[in-house]
């Protein structure tokens, strides 16, 4: 659309006779805002009626924050950036983490518990996302095509990132093993510019599985999750 990472999503309901648009890109990197591909793709479209409701917003996408709680206050969602960043959605990640909130203080336990259960649990899929987010920014148009075409990103890996599920290489991609195997004889390329996707996401596995048993050490845990994304995928990657 505008960049590797952008988006313009339609749906018809012909029951209803209307259109939903969902847009979005990084206007920082040069390219089109959300509203900008919205309003480009209305314009190209005079069938489309008058807006009945809609608005635009800016979506933190980058890694979660080290920790939600702050004396009494807790902060989740958007307010944690905790977005689900290979695509930017936030309503989802917003239900788990009250549903992780509730369960957490139900159980007698206090606001720090809920940082540490919600990073030991979600904290690796979330800054996997960013990981992916990263990356597929750094692509052109061109370039989706010919990945998709390699069949290094296997149809299975793509649909777990489209539904929110965890990322990264497993036993949900073991269908598509010689595919991907073919693709990276094809296209070593490819091979050399995922490789760091892969490892980035393996260390976090692990990162996360250490996060602190003590608030004390939750800061410097942060700078080095910070540290091994940003070394291994840069931010403006």
């Amino acid at each position: 659309m505008s960049g590797g990472y952008s988006i313009v999503n339609v749906r018809f309901d012909p029951e209803q006779q209307t259109l939903s648009l969902l847009t979005g890109g990084i206007p920082a990197a040069g390219h089109q805002s959300g509203r900008q591909l919205l309003d480009d793709f209305v314009e190209r479209h005079p069938w489309i009626g008058s807006m009945l409701s809609g608005g635009a917003r800016v979506i933190p996408i980058g890694p979660p924050m080290a920790r939600f709680d702050d004396g009494p206050l807790v902060r989740i969602g958007d307010a944690a950036r905790q977005v689900f960043a290979a695509h930017g959605s936030g309503i989802g990640a917003q239900l788990i983490a009250a549903e992780a909130l509730a369960t957490t203080l139900a159980d007698g336990n206090s606001p720090w518990d809920y940082s540490r259960r919600w990073h030991r649990t979600w904290g690796s899929h979330f800054c996997g996302s960013v990981a992916f987010a990263r990356f597929s920014r750094s692509l052109s148009t061109e370039d989706l095509r010919d990945l998709f075409a390699t069949g290094l990103l296997a149809p299975r890996l793509a649909g777990r990132a489209l539904v929110q599920e965890r990322l990264g290489l497993g036993a949900h991609v073991l269908p598509d093993v010689a595919g991907m195997l073919l693709g990276a004889a094809k296209a070593p390329r490819w091979l050399a510019r995922m490789a760091p996707l892969a490892g980035v996401m393996a260390r976090l596995e692990l990162h996360h599985s250490q996060y602190p048993a003590s608030p004390d050490r939750v800061s410097a845990w942060g700078a080095a999750r910070d540290a091994l994304l940003d070394r291994m995928i840069p931010p403006s990657a």
